[in-house]
Parts: structure tokens; sequence; C-alpha cells
């Protein structure tokens, strides 16, 4: 059952075609789309992450070291992915 997807191409058609089309295009889309749903990327990207920090780690580290790391990590990435998302919108214009 998972063999048509391997066959079909998958996730590497997809990357495939949009170099193909013009990866600036694909980025300046996905740029603005990161713009315009702002909060709700920041809150769901960083879940994301967090989660998929806690699942590589958790075989390696004690639980009080591992609630440590994933909360300084979550902190510092919530608030370079905020400076990031409001240096861009208000930074001043290019002459």
């Amino acid at each position: 059952m998972t063999a048509p997807i391997a066959e079909h191409g998958g996730i590497r058609a997809v990357g495939q075609g949009s170099r193909r089309r013009g990866g600036r295009a694909w980025l300046l889309f996905s740029l603005v789309l990161f713009l315009r749903s702002g909060p709700w990327l920041l809150r769901y990207g960083r879940t994301l992450v967090v989660s998929l920090l806690t699942d590589i780690l958790s075989p390696h580290l004690s639980s009080t070291a591992l609630i440590f790391l994933v909360t300084f990590f979550d902190q510092v990435l919530g608030l370079c992915l905020i400076w990031g998302l409001f240096s861009f919108r208000f930074s001043p214009p290019q002459a």
C-alpha cells in the first residue's frame, strides 16, 4: 500500500517541480504566506519544532534536563521568530 507514493514521486516530485518553475517565485509565495499567517504559524510552528526536539532527545536525556532544554529552546525560538517577523514588517523602505 505504501509503494505507490514512492513510485509516483511523492514529496520529491514537489521539490523538483518548484525548482523547474522558478524557485524564487515559490520562495516569495512562502514568505508572503508566512507573513500573512503570522501568529498562527508562530504558534503551531513552535509546537511542531518542540515536539520533534522532544522526540529526538528523549532517549538521551533525563526528564528534568529534557524539560529545561525544550523550554529554553521554545522560548529562544519564539523570540527569534517574533523579532524576525517584526523587523521585516517594520523595516524602513530601501532607497
